[in-house]
Order: structure tokens, then C-alpha cells, then sequence
């Protein structure tokens, strides 16, 4: 946001560009350009008309209210206007100039440049993530240069894990000497923590600034809103051109502070644009002025001014002095730590390289001395040939045991078929029994069956024969009626009518034959089916119990087939195994004993072989000390002149630092001079309008 104020009597023609509460730039993402985001766009207040002052007496305020610029934050409201001008005579602004529009809009341009610029830089200052992205490019590169990312897959050869071991532990030794200088040595070049605390701190100072500006810029607003209007209506505080620099100054000095981004220039302006503003603006200057002494008023009225500004700037110098005095000293004694520490270091490393070069030469001397490696060489050529001496006994020795152990192997497979001949025998034995039970089973299982059905179709065949029995009885009664009534149709002529047994009781009688011969029939017919069905029942049945006993049945079958097939192959093998087992009994017996005199001289042969093993192992021990003892010390002497040599690099360093302490201390007191510079202008200026009126 911009606010502009333009005085139409020409005494002030000021444009200052601020940075109000509302201006906040939108955070962005890593990728883009903070450089490029827009600026704001500058606003400018709608003009003031001029209101023409009401005649009043001198101390009543006049009755307009204020005015609130469109651009005034909510939380900021401007105070009325405090000055009242006299009601009669309006004292016009002396040096009245006429405005400059061009200049005006020139200096505007400039301003909305600085503001975009500062924008970018603070907006970048404030949203970067550079930390963040160098962390991302550390992990990527990890990434990228190892196998598996975190080499977890690392597997180095043993050679190799025996060099690293060693690096390790040269490391360790090294790391033990260095210690006692590690802090001193950290202090000077690790600003880690510093670093993390001082951004902290100037982000955390900068953020509590920023606020600050922000309320005072608007209330600087407010304020200069309401001077204008008093001014460009005749209600001016009486401000001279002089006055008029200073505002103006301050105002700059303010706003460059805040678009720059310097919190601690900017706080230590503030401090003095507040002690002025109190000094300038403590009471009206009307108030100073009577008609009585016009010179007079004014000249003590300057005196009082004066005061307060001239112990801000004793009270400023005397923090300036003591953080000068205090920064100079801790610098000395640091600067005195580092560089004893530094020759105690120089000393000791000196020392130890004398020790270092005195064990290098006494060891040299011991790997020359050449009785030793000769004595060595002639143990070594007596463990070779007792080695192959060695190597040919016990070849000997491992065929006596091949032919021993294939004995031994034969004697223990015939036992194993002795034992598998008789598990068979016993399996078998086992599943015949189990298969004779299951068959009994079956049996038991059919029986009760037959006897059920057997029984059921007896009774059906006794109904059966019953019946036709009882069928063949009536036909004989229905043969014996036709032969009566055919004996009747052949003598009945001759024959005298019966009142018992009349013909027509004959026709009754065989019809009612007839329907029982029926009536046998069919149920002949029923018992038939029924024995059929009977019949099909019990064969049913059987064949389910068969059935669920079949597969048992199958199984235990083929099982005992198949082991009295093994049985026969366990008994082939084990003819053949006692066959083999007499044959080479004789023979393993002579192995045995030969077998026992090259066990004996193996023996032999390997204590003497240990006793020169051993001989020899600490002669090449001692040897491989020695040699290693010299790597070292060689190594340790280098590194001993690489620590010198590092020292004097030290010193140069230390020889840096103390230029770099000096341009601080330098710059304190550039910075206590630019602190200070405002204040002595201010009290140069008040003395300077005080001489003027002697």
C-alpha cells in the first residue's frame, strides 16, 4: 500500500512509500521465482478539500470530524486533530513554494521500484527454503552414488574389512591425541550452533520490527494525514523548513529502513525518530509563543527540546562505548586461547615426533639383522618336507580306513536287512491277521442279513404254496361241479329234480369259485413280486456291505503282496551280503593293524611338525611386529609433520580471525556512528536555530 501526501502550500512536497498491515505476500512453494511476484499496487488517498477554519476563539477546537483515509487499516483510526490556530490573524507558512507534480510523480516511480524490489527480497528472506532444498540434493545424491541407497548391501572382501578395521583404529588413536584440542579447534571453526541461534534471533527480531513498523508506519500515516489537512486549511503547528528536513528525513530514513530489511539500523532510527517526535511534538507550538516575547519563548522553547535529545545521545554513546569495550575484549581473550592452546599443541607434537624418530630407528636396526630371517628360512624348508612326509602317511592311512569302513558299512548293512527281514516278516504276520478279521467281518456283517431275508421269503413261500394249495382245491371243486352239471345235461331225462342241490345252486356256486380262484390269482401274483422284491433287497444289501468293506479289503490285499515281494528282494540281498562279508573278513583284519602303525607315525610326525610350527610362527610374528611397528611409526611421523604443517595453517587462520575481529569491531563502531549521527544532527540543528536567535 502507498500513501502520498501533497502540501499545497508548498513548504512540504513529500512522497513516502510504506509497507502498510495489509501487505503480505502469499507464500509460495520452492519452485517459484519470489523475484517475480508483483508488487502492490500503490493507492492513492482521495483529496482532501480545504475547509476553511471556523471562527473561533484560540483554545476551542474546531468542530469538523477527522477525516479516516480509505487505505487506514481497520485496527488503525486516526486521532483528531490536535491543533487549533488562533481564531484571529492565521499566521501564514513563510517560504510558501508552489508544488511540483513532475518531481512528484518521478519520485513515486522511484518509490514503487524500491517497493518491488524489497518485496521480492523480503518475500524470498521470508519463504525461501534453501536449507530444505540442500537437505533434498544431500538425500538425492546419497541416493544416487550408492547401491542400494542406504548401502545396506555393502560387502567388502576380507582384505578389505582388515585395511578398514586398521583405518578405524588409526582413526581412534588419532582421535585420543587430538581431544585435548578438539574445543578450542571446534570453537574456531564450527558456527553451527551459532549460526542456528543468530538466524533464530534475527528472524525472530525481525518478525517482532516488522510488526512494529507496521503500526507505527500507520500511525505515521495518520499523523501526517492530519498535519496536511491542518496545513492545507491554515491550521499549521508552526513548522519552520528546517522542521520541515527533518521530517522529511525521518520519514526517508523509516521507510528505507523497513523496504531494506535491516531490523537493527531500522531499530536504532526508530528509537531516535521517537525521541525526537517527543522532543518535536510535546506540546503546540503555539503554546511556546506570547506576545510578549516572541525570540524569547521560542529560544527556551528550542533549550527544552534540546535536553531530552542530548541524553538520548549521552545514554546511546555510553551503550555504543560498553558494547564496543565488551566485544573488543572477548575478542582479545578468545584470540589469546586460541594462540597458547596453539603452541601447547606445537610443543607436544614436537616432542612427540623426537619419541616417534627414536623407536623408528631402533626398530629399523632389528628388521636388518640378518641371522634372524636365515634361522627362519631353515625351519621353513623342515616344515615343507615334514608337510609332505605328513601328506603321504596319512593317504596311507585314509585308504586302510576306506577298506575298514566298507567292512564296517557291510557288516552293519547285513544287520539292517537282518532287521528289516524280520519287521517284514512281522508286518506281514500283522496284515494277514488284520485281513483273515476284516474277511470275519464281512461274514458277521452278511450273516444277520441272510437270516433276515431268508426268514422273510420262508414266510413269503409258505403263503406262497398256501394259497396255491388253496387255488388247486377250488379248481378240483369247480372240475367236480361241471361234471355234475354235465352228467345232469346228459341224464337229466332220466333223473329226478332235487330240491337241495338244484342246477341253480350249481351256477352259484361256480361263480362264486370262480371269484376266489381270482382273487388267489392275484394274490399268488403279490407274493411272487414281494419274493422278488425280497430277493433284490438282501442281494442290495449285501453288495453295500461288501462294498464299504472292499477297499479294506483291496488295501490289506496288495499290501501284503507287495511286502511278500520286499520279503523275498530283503532275503536275495542278504545271501549276497554274507557272501561278500566272508570273503574280505581275513583281509580287514591285516588293514586294522596297518591302519594302527600309520596312526602311530602321523603322530610323530606331527609333533615335530607343531614344535617347528610353533618356533616358526613367533619368529614371524616378531618379524611382522617389527614391520608393522615401523608402518606405524612411519605413518605417525607423517602425520605428526601433516599436524605441523596444519598448525601453521592455524595460524594464518588465527591471523584471519583477528583481521575479522577487527573489521567488527569496526563496524561497531561505523554502526554507534550512524546511530549516533541522527541524534548529533538533530541537537546540531536545534543549536544551530538557537544561535540564530542570539
Amino acid at each position: 500500500m502507498k500513501k502520498k501526501l501533497l502540501l499545497s502550500s508548498g513548504i512540504l512536497a513529500l512522497a513516502s512509500p510504506f509497507i502498510s498491515a495489509t501487505c503480505v505476500v502469499k507464500n509460495k512453494s520452492e519452485n517459484d521465482n519470489p523475484a517475480a511476484s508483483p508488487a502492490p499496487n500503490p493507492v492513492t488517498p482521495p483529496t482532501t478539500e480545504p475547509v476553511t477554519p471556523p471562527n473561533t476563539p484560540p483554545n476551542t477546537p474546531p468542530t469538523t470530524e477527522p477525516v479516516t483515509p480509505p487505505d487506514t487499516p481497520p485496527s488503525v483510526q486516526p486521532a483528531p486533530n490536535p491543533i487549533t490556530p488562533p481564531a484571529t490573524n492565521p499566521v501564514t507558512p513563510p517560504n510558501t513554494q508552489p508544488s511540483n507534480p513532475p518531481a512528484n510523480d518521478k519520485l513515486e516511480k522511484e518509490h514503487d521500484k524500491k517497493h518491488e524490489e524489497a518485496s521480492a527480497k523480503l518475500t524470498a528472506d521470508l519463504f525461501s527454503d534453501a536449507n530444505g532444498r540442500s537437505v533434498e540434493s544431500i538425500k538425492s545424491r546419497i541416493y544416487r552414488d550408492s547401491i542400494s541407497g542406504l548401502d545396506i548391501d555393502w560387502n567388502p572382501r576380507r582384505d578389505k574389512e582388515i585395511e578398514i578395521a586398521s583405518k578405524i583404529d588409526n582413526l581412534i588413536a588419532i582421535e585420543d591425541h587430538n581431544e585435548s584440542s578438539s574445543e578450542s579447534t571446534l570453537r574456531l571453526f564450527d558456527d553451527t550452533y551459532t549460526d542456528a541461534k543468530n538466524k533464530a534471533y534475527t528472524d525472530a527480531k525481525n518478525k517482532a520490527l516488522l510488526e512494529k513498523a507496521k503500526r507505527d508506519v500507520a500511525e505515521s500515516n495518520d499523523s501526517v494525514e492530519r498535519n496536511s489537512r491542518a496545513i492545507e486549511t491554515g491550521n499549521w503547528t508552526g513548522i519552520s523548513k528546517d522542521e520541515e528536513e527533518k521530517l522529511r528525513k525521518q520519514l526517508t530514513d523509516i521507510s528505507e529502513s523497513i523496504l531494506n530489511n535491516d531490523p537493527d539500523e531500522w531499530e536504532r532510527k526508530e528509537e531516535a525518530r521517537i525521541t525526537w517526535e517527543n522532543a518535536f511534538t510535546k506540546e503546540p507550538f503555539w503554546n511556546d509563543i506570547n506576545n510578549r516575547d516572541w525570540v524569547k519563548e521560542y529560544k527556551e522553547s528550542l533549550g527544552r527540546k534540546n535536553e531530552p535529545l542530548t541524553e538520548k545521545l549521552k545514554t546511546l554513546e555510553d551503550k555504543n562505548n560498553k558494547e564496543i569495550s565488551t566485544k573488543s575484549i572477548e575478542n582479545e581473550k578468545y584470540i589469546a586461547l586460541l594462540k597458547s592452546d596453539l603452541n601447547d599443541h606445537k610443543t607436544a607434537l614436537e616432542k612427540q615426533k623426537q619419541e616417534v624418530e627414536k623407536q623408528l630407528a631402533s626398530t629399523s636396526s632389528q628388521l636388518d639383522n640378518p641371522g634372524v630371517k636365515e634361522k627362519l628360512e631353515q625351519i621353513n624348508s623342515a616344515i615343507e618336507d615334514l608337510n609332505e612326509l605328513l601328506r603321504d602317511s596319512e593317504n596311507e592311512l585314509d585308504s586302510y580306513e576306506a577298506d575298514i569302513n566298507y567292512y564296517d558299512w557291510l557288516v552293519g548293512y547285513g544287520k539292517s536287512l537282518r532287521a528289516q527281514k524280520t519287521a517284514t516278516e512281522t508286518e506281514l504276520s500283522k496284515l494277514k491277521e488284520l485281513l483273515k478279521k476284516l474277511k470275519q467281518q464281512l461274514e458277521s456283517k452278511i450273516k444277520p442279513i441272510n437270516d433276515r431275508f431268508d426268514k422273510n421269503s420262508k414266510e413269503v413261500e409258505n403263503l406262497l404254496k398256501t394259497e396255491k394249495d388253496t387255488k388247486a382245491s377250488e379248481f378240483n371243486k369247480l372240475k367236480e361241479i361241471y361234471k355234475e352239471i354235465d352228467d345232469y345235461d346228459k341224464y337229466w331225462m332220466y333223473t329226478f329234480s332235487s330240491p337241495k342241490e338244484s342246477i341253480t345252486d350249481k351256477f352259484e356256486e361256480i361263480t362264486r369259485i370262480s371269484d376266489h380262484i381270482r382273487v388267489l390269482k392275484a394274490s399268488i401274483n403279490d407274493l411272487v413280486k414281494l419274493r422278488s422284491v425280497i430277493k433284490i433287497n438282501k442281494s442290495n444289501s449285501i453288495d453295500e456291505v461288501k462294498k464299504l468293506f472292499s477297499k479294506p479289503l483291496a488295501d490289506k490285499e496288495a499290501a501284503i503282496e507287495k511286502l511278500e515281494k520286499d520279503f523275498k528282494t530283503i532275503e536275495a540281498e542278504d545271501e549276497r551280503i554274507n557272501v561278500n562279508i566272508s570273503k574280505i573278513n581275513s583281509q580287514n583284519e591285516a588293514n586294522k593293524k596297518e591302519r594302527d602303525l600309520a596312526k602311530n607315525d602321523i603322530e610323530n610326525i606331527d609333533r615335530a611338525l607343531s614344535e617347528l610350527l610353533y618356533t616358526s610362527n613367533i619368529m614371524s610374528s616378531e618379524l611382522n611386529k617389527l614391520c608393522e611397528d615401523k608402518k606405524a611409526l612411519e605413518s605417525k611421523s607423517k602425520e605428526i609433520s601433516e599436524k605441523l604443517a596444519k598448525l601453521e595453517e592455524k595460524e594464518e587462520l588465527i591471523k584471519h580471525l583477528e583481521e575479522i575481529y577487527n573489521d567488527q569491531i569496526e563496524e561497531l563502531e561505523e554502526k554507534a556512528y550512524d546511530s549516533e549521527k541522527y541524534l548529533n544532527d538533530q541537537i546540531k540543528k536545534t543549536e544551530q536555530e538557537i544561535s540564530k536567535l542570539k
